[in-house]
């Protein structure tokens, strides 16, 4: 089992790579080439995600083995790291502040290895919120190869469930590429045996995992009560309409712009508050670069510009990304509210111009302030 190296001095880098070659970095690569391979299950009670982001064709040489690397990933029970039985000539690095580790795996042909990254996020405690979960993270890799957001309906018809031993939620693999938009999971690909783990069927959109889907290591589900959206009460600032019921939201409304600009789109939703992940998230929306050198820094400079704001006898944090500071640019605004007795929190978003986002601010804020859900 193959464990990563500690870093000399904590330092990120390549300082303990054993002088490997320059690594493949997936901002680089022209949209039309790139593809993403990914999977996400949950582990010890967190989100784990493997990627790799490189060239449609120096990952069709990995592809054949990702699934059973994805089947027999662990951690350390005492340190927490991640081990792995690697194949020849694949090797374990340290990782840095987005990964807790990374792999670099050798490509025919070329010196440059593509990059496999070993990182976790905050996962919602009961089994109930894995398909809203598995919705915003997956559409999120969508982003990434510049294909629209799915259904979770949709997502599911195009990715790779494959079985975990000890785990009765699957891992699901992604793999898309920014040319066709066409996931590869359906192709012949061999499974790994996996003839001890257990088998689970797909979840459904809208309907919450049975209780007997949880990995074991995953931990019973929490005692939080599910959140009625017909106890959501509020005060409709002038001009704002509701829009019809959408699934994995809470409520949607339509709030409206100028005669020379389009209007804005307000979604009241429920997601695991991790301020730094979610902003890099929303900055990789607004920015259109998946560059951690570039969301990095910018998610921690809106997560210390947000604002503390009131919201009924709670209080909420205001985060602004902004694509620049032309009026027409886009601007997301979202306020996060801690909700007692659930594992996850209220979201509310407003997608709009700058120029909106500032004109509707008052009303946004009194929006906020009127929420009531008891």
């Amino acid at each position: 089992m193959v464990q990563p190296p500690r870093m000399p001095g904590g330092g990120a880098g390549l300082a303990s790579s054993g002088g490997m070659p320059p690594m493949m970095g997936g901002s680089s690569i022209p949209m039309e080439e790139k593809r993403i391979l990914g999977a996400i299950f949950p582990l010890n009670g967190a989100g784990y995600f493997l990627k790799i982001t490189d060239s449609i064709a120096r990952i069709e040489g990995i592809r054949e083995v990702f699934p059973k690397i994805v089947a027999e990933f662990k951690t350390d029970p005492e340190s927490g790291k991640p081990v792995m039985e690697l194949p020849a000539g694949w090797k374990m690095m340290p990782g840095d502040a987005f990964a807790e580790a990374k792999v670099a795996i050798p490509v025919a042909g070329d010196e440059k290895p593509a990059i496999m990254t070993i990182s976790k996020l905050a996962a919602p405690a009961e089994e109930s919120s894995w398909p809203d979960y598995l919705l915003m993270q997956l559409n999120r890799w969508n982003g990434q190869v510049a294909q629209e957001n799915q259904s979770l309906e949709e997502l599911m018809a195009s990715i790779q469930p494959i079985p975990r031993e000890g785990s009765k939620i699957p891992a699901y693999i992604f793999d898309k590429n920014g040319a066709t938009g066409k996931g590869e999971a359906s192709r012949s690909t061999p499974t790994p045996d996996t003839s001890n783990a257990s088998t689970s069927s797909t979840p459904k959109p809208g309907t919450a995992m049975p209780a007997e889907s949880l990995p074991a290591d995953h931990g019973a589900p929490t005692e939080a009560k599910a959140f009625d959206p017909s106890t959501l009460q509020y005060e409709l600032p002038e001009g704002w309409e509701k829009q019809a019921d959408r699934p994995f939201r809470i409520a949607t409304f339509r709030v409206p712009g100028s005669e020379s600009e389009e209007d804005g789109e307000l979604v009241v939703s429920q997601a695991v508050d991790n301020p730094i992940e979610n902003s890099k998230m929303w900055s990789e929306q607004v920015l259109k670069t998946d560059d951690p050198s570039v969301l990095g820094p910018k998610a921690e400079q809106i997560v210390s510009q947000a604002e503390t704001i009131p919201a009924g006898k709670r209080e909420a944090k205001l985060y602004s990304i902004r694509a620049n500071d032309e009026k027409s640019a886009l601007c997301l605004t979202i306020a996060v509210i801690q909700m007692e007795g659930f594992s996850t929190s209220m979201f509310v978003k407003l997608r709009s111009t700058t120029q909106l986002a500032e004109q509707q601010k008052s009303n946004l804020l009194r929006f906020i302030d009127s929420m009531r859900w008891e």
